[in-house]
């Protein structure tokens, strides 16, 4: 794509070759006359060919011609504030490998070191990360002889920087694991037996903390991972009195979406199951359809207050999603939530929860059953089973 774009003709020459000429005009213009490019000419060259370039290629070209204005005499070409306005942050997390390489190291405090320093260590590409630190390390050694014999000293001040960062790195780290980053986390105590499983402990600290087993991670010096669920709690050298950490997975960031992607959007196939099954917990009218009582007790049953739950709120939802002023079928419920779904999902998802369905969709109760049928395929490797077949 980038190659038929570079070969494109415009008249006499391709479009490469064209920017090619146009940057040696520019070249010309300036190297022959009185003209100095402003920042505002700079900044206007950056954004066409550098930020929104069509081809790397062109890229290329702009950053051998910045490079070359920045060396010798071509230096004067250009506005003082320009060598500043180079280095100045445009994005650093949409900076490519190359066009690093404007000046040379012939004083300490170099313009653009701290920009620098913000690549490394906050882009997106491992590559320009590396590359980066490369050319922030030659940017220390490749010094001029004013500064030779002070590479002691401005090695040493990188180092303390290093130190800094991770020292601050670390801190960080910590404050995101500490509740609410300082005080003591909240705890509590569970009882079980030695020959319970982990499978077991895990499933009684996730109803304890009301969240599914799968979102929560268990830490005993070491982290307890799912491979070790069939392991008793006596193997994992879990005594009376031990204490057990508790991290929970954030789980929004894992939900499925509840609707589709289609034009109308409709409900996904799983919020339908799981909302007709919550709909028919309600559903006490012979025919299988909610009361204005029924849409009262459900709306209360999700947390909500009586104003939620008022008699001018039901009958609007009546008149909108169904066919009949007093009732409500599957289908009226169903395009209530659909629209819920798509103008408020943060309050489908508590609705959800309140019934223990998880981010997949699943309900609590099915996945855990499902969870301990997968444990249970080879019963003989349980310690339980072990123990209660063990031959003399």
């Amino acid at each position: 794509y980038h190659v038929s774009i570079n070969q494109m003709k415009s008249g006499r020459f391709s479009y490469l070759d064209e920017v090619k000429e146009r940057l040696e005009f520019l070249d010309f213009v300036l190297g022959y006359s009185f003209i100095r490019l402003k920042k505002e000419d700079v900044d206007t060259l950056w954004d066409a060919m550098v930020v929104h370039c069509l081809t790397p290629e062109e890229r290329e070209e702009a950053f051998k011609w910045f490079q070359k204005m920045m060396l010798g005499s071509r230096f004067r070409s250009l506005e003082d504030d320009v060598a500043t306005a180079l280095v100045y942050p445009k994005g650093n997390m949409q900076v490519v490998e190359n066009g690093k390489s404007f000046f040379v190291t012939n004083f300490d405090e170099l313009i653009g070191v701290d920009y620098l320093w913000s690549i490394v260590l906050h882009t997106h590409q491992d590559t320009v990360s590396q590359k980066s630190i490369a050319f922030l390390n030659s940017v220390c050694n490749r010094l001029s002889s004013d500064l030779k014999s002070q590479v002691g000293r401005i090695r040493k001040d990188q180092c303390v920087r290093v130190l800094d960062l991770i020292t601050s790195w670390h801190l960080n780290i910590i404050d995101r694991i500490n509740y609410n980053g300082y005080g003591k986390p909240p705890h509590f105590r569970l009882a079980v037996h030695e020959n319970d499983t982990l499978w077991e402990l895990r499933c009684a600290i996730s109803n304890k903390v009301n969240r599914s087993s799968d979102t929560v991670h268990l830490y005993a010096g070491n982290k307890l991972d799912d491979e070790k669920n069939s392991n008793t709690i006596a193997s994992l050298n879990i005594r009376d009195g031990s204490s057990v950490h508790v991290t929970l997975k954030d789980d929004k960031s894992q939900r499925v979406t509840l609707v589709t992607a289609t034009t109308p959007q409709q409900l996904v196939d799983p919020a339908k199951v799981a909302l007709e099954k919550i709909f028919k917990l309600f559903a006490r009218n012979q025919d299988g359809t909610m009361s204005h009582n029924d849409m009262h007790d459900y709306i209360l049953a999700c947390g909500a207050g009586e104003a939620s739950a008022s008699k001018s709120r039901i009958q609007n939802i009546f008149h909108t999603h169904s066919d009949f002023s007093d009732r409500l079928d599957t289908n009226g419920f169903l395009n209530f939530y659909r629209q819920a779904a798509i103008d408020r999902p943060e309050h489908v998802w508590n609705d959800l929860a309140v019934f223990k369905y998880r981010y997949d969709l699943k309900h609590a109760d099915d996945a855990r059953k499902e969870e301990e049928e997968l444990l249970a395929a080879n019963p003989e490797t349980l310690p339980r089973y072990i123990l209660a077949h063990e031959t003399k």
